[in-house]
């Protein structure tokens, strides 16, 4: 409907200032120290304030964007008037003038904050003060800008006193980057809404081009608004008429109107104010020229131009008189119209819109009414529920409201702003649960205690323009029941008891949230004659915890635990329960136990689980008859109790001789005690230690020889053997680790060892044996290097060590060259021979082996280090189609066989590709043939493409009409030659009708020749001849005209063809 929407003149950069709230508490359990804070000032009398926190919401923003800052105060004590606060920007931070309401916790007015000049001062009502004066605090926001005019990211504080800011500041968005030159005024209507005074400035934009409207045109601008919604007001200058003749840069180098009021002796209104008439001027002229300035862009220009014409917005200031359009979210939108006329041409804007933001807190417009709901539950529950209220309500004009809310007891909420004159009816959804509770039914009532289920808000009610109190209220009311009890006592041994004996037996109950039910206890006195007891009223569904306490003491006797029918229970409503109490009292008796130890350097030898067996005795004591028996105990754990024993008997102890275990020798047991005396109710532990020591043991080590060189090892040669040795854990020494040396000959006698600790880790290792000519040691190896020494035993090992004779080896490796190597398969064999002679300690050797020129080499192994081995390859057959030329040895076909190494040979065989060649013969045919002389010459050409071994080729021939063959060069064997003919030179008397191979491909053999027919057609031409027929002579009139006569003619045979005659 309109391009761009701004705010009014003198309104384009006032922030709405909102109320956050003003908080009154009444408790004294948190008290702040006094702050000094600078940039505020307290009255010169009256209460003093102090902030406490002065912050913004961000931390991070661009310069010129409106941002939020929270502002919390307190007085300590008791407030005295006049209680104002006082807050000043510091520089670089803009609050523009305003003024907003405080309101109070009930909703009366507690006062108001005026913004002015940078400064924001808050005086609360003397009479909120009076009736509210202990701990007074309260909080409120602000909407702020910066106002620096950075052009990048910059750090910087805002300095409050004690209270320090720092926030990073991106460029100021009022910078224009681009469009920064005025094009023209678009038409258009807005407006702009003042929330505390339920008022709306509307403007109309007159459209106009880049240097205004024309000079001297008629002007008519009617506000089409509906009077029963809107009233004009003639206050504060309006309704007017603003008027711009130029057009100026701002700071931000950004083009706009120089708007400034009309005269009003240039306007024409109408009685009802809604029309305004009045004739355009002439503005300061497209050549008016003030200033220099230069664009953010960096252009020179004019800081202030002039236009031809002039530019004109109109603007009327309203009262509200009708709700609006209620949105979802609680704003409300208003509506106008506007129509203009210019030089006769009417255009209208039939609907142009304002929005009412909803507004926070207590704040309420004047034409408008909030409710404040307040939770309250009573009774012996301690249940929190949330609770559900239904309110319903219609405004003039709108759709019927139904809204519900939430909450819990001592919770409150807020309803949204209702017009005047809308009654409101209240409902709560009564609730029902939980099953173990009564609750009766909802009352709503008013500040004064009146019952109410609905509200009315008008200017008759006084409820307008505030917040109007309501409480619910709910009682709910636990429902009750009980249990009972009754005592039974065992006394199977006829222990004396009083007859008037009593017993307790408590109980209690945690709180349940979900059932409202508190925390409680109690006991009940039971007597021995099991009397039922019963309990007093108790909340239905309490979990009771049973447990009987204060038992008396018997000498003599013990009483065991009390036995319930029921430890726990539920309180039922029509159900009551009866738990049964036992207790049973038997004669004391005592007990004893074995704790058994061990000590010694063989603790670790004893296996796992070894138990030990204890015999004990006692003889007769106190009527009691004596007794015996055994206890059974394992190494390093204590007995099961012993039977029970009367109190005050002698016991006597005596350990059964354990088995030695391996590895070790058991000592003599060591008791603690022999003998001692059971005590009641007394559990006595003997000690009783083992003794165990560390038994010994060794190895042996025997010599055996073996391989192809061991004849040459004498039994005097001696080798050494190297062992370590790692002593159990268990030992516990200081230096666990140790090293031998046992020297063993060559003639079969084990030696033997140190003795060593019982399982001791022995590893063995020789030191390498000395060289042995002719031949090498190839390794050695104990049937057991590593082991662990016996319980007095000796571990037998034996040592072989083999010595073979030095060997080495050759590979022959076959590969095929030259231009017939593809003739040669893969896999096809070629034999070679190898023999050496006689040498040092081995004898001569001779063999063949095979190779093929794609396997992997061919390797003879074991053959004596030194050897001279000859190589000779059989002479191999030539394949079809190629010849074997050379032989080459790449190392020679002499070499000397290496120790441990294998020499590698490369036997090369080069065979070349055979040749072959065809032959043409020419044979006549036809008619015709008959003219062509014998020495008549045809030209055959031919070619080949390239193939295995050899490249493309080609060549022509001459052969003769008398069938003499003629044969080509040597061709490469297996070439495809493809044959053809030149076209021959014709002959009088006959055609060429064409020619034919009898093979026009031929493939070239090994040696061959391809023969070859190649076969002319000639045929005979045909002729005429033509007779004309004349008389002559003197009678030549007497012939007719159709007169015939016969000619007759003939020829003899010729070439291709027989006599004729016709």
């Amino acid at each position: 409907m309109f391009a761009a929407f701004k705010a009014p003149p003198g309104h384009a950069a006032r922030f709405t200032i909102y109320l956050l709230t003003l908080l009154v508490a009444f408790s004294s359990t948190m008290m702040l120290p006094p702050i000094a804070a600078a940039n505020t000032e307290a009255p010169g009398d009256g209460s003093p304030i102090v902030f406490t926190d002065i912050s913004f919401e961000e931390d991070e923003f661009a310069s010129g964007t409106t941002q939020r800052l929270d502002v919390d105060w307190e007085i300590e004590g008791e407030a005295q008037n006049p209680v104002t606060v006082t807050l000043d920007m510091p520089e670089q931070l803009n609050a523009s003038n305003d003024r907003f309401a405080l309101a109070g916790p009930d909703g009366e007015s507690a006062g108001e904050c005026l913004v002015q000049n940078n400064t924001i001062t808050c005086t609360a009502d003397e009479g909120f003060i009076e009736n509210n004066p202990y701990d007074v605090s309260g909080s409120f926001f602000i909407r702020v800008s910066s106002t620096i005019s950075n052009t990048e990211t910059i750090e910087h504080t805002y300095d409050f006193g004690d209270f320090q800011n720092e926030v990073t500041l991106h460029r100021n968005v009022n910078w224009c980057e681009k469009d920064c030159e005025f094009g023209w005024q678009t038409e258009g209507k807005y407006g702009w809404y003042d929330n505390i005074n339920d008022q709306i400035i509307w403007s109309v934009n007159v459209p106009a081009d880049e240097q205004g409207m024309g000079i001297g045109e008629e002007v008519s601008v009617t506000d089409l608004m509906d009077e029963d919604d809107y009233t004009v007001l003639r206050e504060r200058g309006y309704p007017r008429v603003n008027e711009a003749r130029s057009i100026s840069y701002n700071s931000w180098g950004s083009e706009s109107l120089d708007y400034r009021t009309m005269d009003a002796d240039r306007l024409d209104w109408s009685d009802d104010d809604l029309t305004v008439d009045f004739v355009t001027a002439e503005g300061l002229g497209s050549d008016h020229a003030v200033g220099d300035c230069t664009t953010n862009q960096g252009e020179e220009v004019d800081c202030t131009r002039g236009t031809k014409g002039s530019f004109y917005q109109v603007q009327w200031l309203v009262d509200v008189n009708t709700p609006g359009e209620l949105r979802d979210n609680g704003d409300r939108v208003f509506y106008n119209g506007a129509e203009w006329t210019v030089e006769g041409e009417t255009k209208t804007i039939e609907r142009s819109s304002t929005t009412r933001t909803s507004g926070g807190g207590n704040i309420v417009g004047r034409n408008f009414g909030k409710f404040q709901l307040t939770k309250e539950l009573t009774g012996d529950t301690t249940l929190s529920p949330e609770f559900q209220v239904d309110y319903t309500y219609e405004e003039d004009g709108q759709d019927p409201q139904e809204r519900s809310a939430t909450f819990s007891a001592g919770d409150s909420f807020y309803s949204p702003e209702i017009w005047r004159g809308t009654t409101v009816t209240i409902n709560e959804v009564k609730p029902t649960d939980p099953d173990n509770v009564t609750w009766e039914d909802p009352v709503f009532v008013d500040a004064d205690g009146n019952e109410v289920t609905e509200v009315t808000f008008s200017a008759e009610n006084g409820n307008l323009g505030k917040v109007t109190q309501l409480t619910l209220k709910n009682r709910a009311t636990l429902n009750m029941g009980s249990f009972q009890a009754q005592k039974t006592v065992e006394n199977p041994n006829s222990v004396t008891l009083p007859d008037d004996a009593e017993y307790t037996l408590a109980y209690s109950y945690p709180a349940d949230r979900a059932k409202g039910i508190p925390a409680g206890s109690g006991e009940l006195t039971l007597p021995a004659n099991g009397d039922v007891v019963a309990s007093g009223d108790l909340p239905v569904g309490a979990e009771l915890t049973l447990e009987e306490i204060g038992l008396p003491n018997v000498p003599g006797a013990s009483w065991a635990d009390p036995v319930l029918s029921h430890e726990t229970l539920t309180i039922g409503e029509d159900e009551v329960v009866t738990v049964d109490v036992t207790n049973r009292i038997t004669q004391d008796f005592g007990q004893f136990q074995v704790t058994k130890s061990t000590s010694g350097d063989g603790q670790e030898l004893i296996p796992e689980g070894t138990e030990f067996t204890v015999s004990y005795s006692y003889e007769e004591i106190n009527g009691f008859s004596g007794g015996s028996g055994e206890l059974t105990v394992a190494a390093g754990e204590t007995s099961d109790l012993s039977p029970r024993v009367p109190s005050g008997a002698t016991v006597t102890l005596e350990e059964m001789t354990p088995v030695d275990p391996e590895g070790g020798s058991w000592g003599e047991p060591q008791f603690s005690q022999t003998e001692f005396t059971v005590a009641k109710d007394q559990v006595v532990t003997i000690d009783l230690d083992n003794p165990i020591t560390w038994n010994n043991g060794d190895f042996s080590v025997q010599k055996v020889v073996e391989g192809d060189a061991s004849h040459l090892v004498d039994d005097a040669v001696a080798f050494t053997v190297d062992y370590t040795y790692t002593l159990p854990e268990a030992l516990g020494a200081e230096d666990g680790t140790g090293e031998g040396t046992l020297t063993v000959l060559n003639d079969g006698e084990a030696v033997t060892s140190d003795p060593l600790p019982y399982d001791t880790q022995v590893a063995l290792s020789e030191v390498e044996p000395g060289p042995i000519a002719a031949a090498t040691w190839t390794g050695s190896d104990f049937d057991h290097s590593t082991f662990t020494i016996g319980d007095e035993t000796t571990f037998g090992v034996t040592l072989t060590n083999s010595i073979e004779l030095d060997l080495g080896a050759f590979s022959v490796d076959k590969q095929v060259s030259g231009n017939g190597d593809h003739l040669v398969a893969d896999d096809a064999q070629f034999t070679v021979a190898y023999s050496y002679p006689e040498g040092p300690n081995f004898e001569a050797g001779e063999g063949e082996i095979v190779v093929t020129p794609g396997g992997e080499p061919t390797v003879v192994t074991d053959l004596p280090a030194g050897a001279q081995v000859t190589l000779e390859e059989a002479a191999p057959e030539n394949p079809e189609g190629g010849t074997w030329t050379d032989v080459s040895w790449t190392e020679g076909n002499v070499l000397t066989i290496g120790k441990d190494e294998t020499t590698e040979v490369v036997l090369e065989n080069a065979i070349e590709l055979n040749t072959g060649n065809f032959s043409v013969a020419k044979e006549l045919d036809g008619a015709g043939s008959g003219l062509l002389p014998d020495d008549a010459s045809f030209v055959v050409h031919y070619e080949y493409d390239a193939g295995a071994g050899f490249e493309a080729g080609e060549g022509q021939f001459e052969v003769s009409a008398d069938g003499t063959p003629v044969t080509s060069g040597q061709l490469p064997y297996g070439a495809e030659v493809h044959l053809t003919e030149a076209e021959p030179i014709n002959v009088d008397g006959a055609t060429w009708e064409g020619y034919e191979f009898d093979q026009s491909v031929v493939t070239i053999g090994d040696g061959t020749t391809v023969e070859v027919l190649l076969t002319n057609t000639f045929g005979l031409n045909d002729g005429f001849f033509s007779v004309t027929k004349s008389v002559e002579g003197s009678g030549s009139g007497l012939v007719p005209e159709d007169t015939e006569f016969t000619v007759e003619y003939s020829y003899p045979a010729g070439n291709g063809f027989e006599a004729g005659s016709g």
